[in-house]
């Protein structure tokens, strides 16, 4: 796996977060920022439609999808780092009971408009 991005301060890989993580060490991982589909069947704005894998499942797919997302996270994060994830207003009680599972949750962030 090749580093998309590399500086002294760290390496910044590009693709498909499920297949790099299968591949990652165990407590490899100093922070992990992710803004995965957020089941809604978006398509984009604009002339050109957009899709996303995994943002059109029902409710249970998405939640055993999710999981998994999960899981990897927590077997590569290091101790005492942090995961920053996006997810929309109406998946977010989802989020959260999935997430209570691997973390010990500590704050939540909202952006208002």
């Amino acid at each position: 796996m090749k580093p998309y991005f590399e500086t002294k301060l760290g390496k910044l890989y590009n693709g498909d977060c499920l297949n790099f993580m299968q591949e990652m060490e165990d407590k490899s991982v100093d922070l992990v920022l992710t803004d995965p589909p957020y089941n809604l069947n978006y398509t984009g704005r604009g002339e050109i439609a957009n899709s996303f894998d995994n943002d059109n499942l029902d409710d249970s797919a998405w939640s055993v999808w999710f999981n998994f997302i999960l899981h990897q996270t927590k077997r590569v994060l290091a101790d005492n780092t942090a995961i920053y994830i996006w997810i929309d207003w109406r998946h977010y009680p989802v989020v959260f009971n999935l997430m209570q599972q691997f973390y010990d949750i500590k704050n939540c962030i909202v952006k208002l408009w």
